[in-house]
């Protein structure tokens, strides 16, 4: 049995080695699928009522200010949820 420093609790034994090389995502076809799903609720809600309010600052296409030299973005100030 190793010795412990004072900082350590106990051995682990049953704890799985490092994943090296493996693409967990690509692996995992239901985390995929549902990701996707996801995806396709965020374009709907998007295209229907707009982007989420959390979002700070977003592109804003077609704005006229394009026509102006803007970049059209449209910078929200950042709200403290503290």
């Amino acid at each position: 049995m190793a010795t412990l420093s004072r900082f350590d609790t106990h051995e682990v034994f049953n704890q799985s080695p490092p994943y090296e090389n493996v693409d967990l995502f690509a692996s995992d076809i239901p985390l995929k699928e549902a990701v996707a799903d996801g995806m396709k609720n965020l374009l709907r809600h998007m295209l229907e009522q707009g982007p989420p309010a959390e979002w700070n600052c977003l592109p804003v296409v077609g704005n006229a200010s394009h026509s102006a030299g803007s970049n059209g973005a449209v910078v929200k100030p950042a709200v403290s949820h503290s």
